[in-house]
């Protein structure tokens, strides 16, 4: 568990004139990186519990799949058929959440993770450096990055978390821009989430791909273990929303009742 200091956003001490300067001249930033991991985070979630309710529903179909293949009345065949065709219909109502909150998990993981390095990559680049800078993908942006700050931490596409990462974009990359899936004949089951890597155990992958490629990133540059939205089940734990100053010095506004009177 990390302690409030290993935390890297903290809140603003009340100083004579210090809020006064901050509201006229200080920078508010908008937290998209925090923001897009919190709602992935919370897409797993909700796949995730989908998916436990759609895995007896799968293994009843699976059930009367057998039945087909051991009928041996043309009548019993016949009946079989019929629940076949009624359990594929009665998947719809948790196989398409499955789809929809793991297939958004990972958009909004992918967005999270290149937010957070277009965000600092704004603050270090010069100009040259940050037009090559935008033309790279989001994993590129991750390999680049690291080198020309000359981190300890440089992430390599053979090894964990950019490895990971990578499998993650080109997944995102599938769900922006789908090609028809089919699956010809129905007398077996439904095999779209497999192929198209939408299972909870890879969203898990996901988000902590994410979260180790910031975190490593932190440590190596800062020294601190990334911004508290990385970890939605710490006791430090903020929703997200902005933060002021800029990526490197950022700091977390207070809220009404934070600041006594």
């Amino acid at each position: 568990m990390m302690s409030e200091s290993e935390n890297e956003s903290y809140e603003i001490p009340l100083e004579d004139g210090f809020i006064e300067s901050m509201l006229m001249h200080g920078t508010l930033n908008l937290d998209l990186a925090g923001i897009q991991f919190v709602e992935g985070w919370k897409h797993l979630c909700e796949g995730r519990k989908m998916y436990a309710k759609l895995e007896p529903e799968l293994k009843k179909l699976d059930d009367i799949l057998r039945r087909v293949d051991k009928a041996m009345k043309a009548t019993d065949r016949e009946d079989a058929l019929v629940d076949v065709a009624q359990n594929i219909g009665g998947l719809e109502d948790s196989y398409s959440p499955v789809i929809s909150h793991l297939g958004l998990a990972i958009i909004l993981l992918v967005s999270s993770a290149e937010a957070y390095i277009n965000d600092v990559a704004s603050h270090i680049l010069r100009r040259g450096e940050a037009n090559h800078f935008d033309k790279l993908t989001p994993v590129g942006k991750w390999l680049f990055l690291p080198k020309v700050m000359k981190l300890g931490f440089q992430p390599d596409l053979g090894k964990s978390p950019l490895q990971e990462f990578s499998e993650v974009v080109t997944r995102r990359n599938v769900l922006l821009h789908p090609k028809p899936k089919r699956q010809r004949g129905m007398l077996q089951l439904p095999k779209f989430i497999e192929l198209m890597g939408l299972d909870p155990d890879t969203g898990n992958k996901a988000l902590e791909s994410v979260r180790q490629l910031i975190r490593q990133f932190c440590l190596s540059w800062r020294g601190s273990y990334g911004p508290d939205w990385l970890y939605p089940d710490s006791e430090h734990f903020r929703i997200p929303g902005f933060y002021i100053g800029n990526i490197e010095a950022s700091a977390r506004l207070a809220r009404p009742g934070d600041i006594a009177d």
